[in-house]
């Protein structure tokens, strides 16, 4: 192959401005067809491959996301979502992108709320949002909507929003494959607790669907199982305590499901009495749960990738305000089952 021609190169053979030339290759703007056909032979006949970087410069264009996601000093699992984000922030920052962190407290509404006002007064050109409590993000994207601003869901989806792309699990069959899990680790008659352990009661949508899915799975077994779901709410220097009051007695339980990251409060409960008869089921590779996990107090736990979430949303947002190019509405990341076994291949 030859040498590919420039943009500057594409301009002076057509005898117009770089300005235009761009107008043309983003197909924006109001270009006359004469010159537009003129330009679009020349890119033909050299082989043009868009410089971006080089195009940025030119244009002296930067692109402003916010990234608004919850604070991770409670739950670390939303530390990881982060370093994706950063590290996106990284590649693509010489390619036009700039980044501000917007960080809410997931347990209280007033927090979120201040939060997006903030983001909103940043004017972003894309959002990144994790839209964990429910009610208020379908607010908050109608607003994105209202402005014109594309935004990107991790974690969990709101199909209905009009979102650009949502980067995050299938939560109905993850919780799905998690009833599987117990299924086959509990052939017999069994007596499951279905569990999520949360500050206050949350307006949780992922969890919902989680929870949905696992009850599906055992609505279609022929295996006597009796299922009952909880949410407790803890304080952290009695939440020991507070579980045993709430489940009364371990005797009758063999298999115990946790659909967040707080498996680790279970198994900690579990370790207090050496029951490691009783399934656990949890996900995310905190460092607490990782420290469960290899102790045999945690059976499995679902990985959700959420490093590279964060990065994904990152990139296609990247490549929608920069490179115009469209992306698939869901990017699913694949239901990986990590047990003390595999646990290895997927740390960092």
């Amino acid at each position: 192959m030859g040498k590919r021609i420039t943009l500057k190169e594409i301009a002076e053979k057509a005898n117009v401005s770089m300005g235009t030339v761009d107008r043309v290759i983003h197909n924006r703007g109001e270009v006359a067809t004469p010159t537009r056909d003129r330009i679009l032979k020349i890119i033909e006949e050299g082989n043009y491959e868009p410089n971006i970087f080089a195009r940025n410069l030119v244009l002296n264009k930067t692109y402003k996301i916010a990234s608004i996601t919850p604070r991770h000093k409670v739950d670390e699992y939303w530390a990881e979502p982060l370093k994706g984000i950063k590290k996106a922030e990284e590649e693509f920052k010489r390619l036009g992108i700039e980044i501000e962190l917007f960080m809410f407290d997931q347990h209280k509404v007033s927090s979120f709320k201040n939060v997006i006002k903030k983001a909103l007064d940043y004017k972003p050109d894309g959002i990144l949002l994790a839209p964990v409590l429910h009610d208020e993000s379908v607010k908050f994207t109608e607003e994105c909507q209202n402005r014109n601003v594309p935004f990107v869901l991790i974690d969990s989806d709101l199909p209905e929003s009009g979102r650009f792309s949502f980067i995050g699990q299938d939560s109905f069959q993850s919780g799905f494959l998690a009833g599987k899990l117990m299924h086959f680790s509990l052939p017999g008659k069994r007596r499951i607790l279905a569990v999520e352990i949360v500050e206050e009661r949350d307006d949780n949508f992922i969890i919902r669907r989680r929870f949905d899915g696992f009850r599906s799975f055992f609505a279609q077994q022929t295996i006597q199982t009796d299922l009952e779901m909880a949410t407790i709410s803890y304080e952290h220097a009695t939440v020991v305590n507070t579980l045993y009051h709430d489940l009364n007695t371990l005797d009758n339980i063999n298999g115990i499901f946790v659909p967040n990251s707080k498996a680790h409060y279970v198994a900690n409960l579990l370790e207090k009495y050496h029951r490691k008869d009783i399934i656990l089921i949890g996900y995310d590779l905190t460092t607490s749960n990782i420290n469960f996990l290899e102790k045999d107090y945690i059976d499995f736990l679902i990985n959700q990738k959420p490093v590279e979430q964060g990065f994904i949303a990152i990139k296609l947002l990247y490549q929608h305000l920069v490179l115009k190019q469209p992306a698939e509405k869901r990017h699913f990341i694949p239901l990986d089952i990590i047990t003390k076994e595999n646990l290895a291949y997927y740390q960092e």
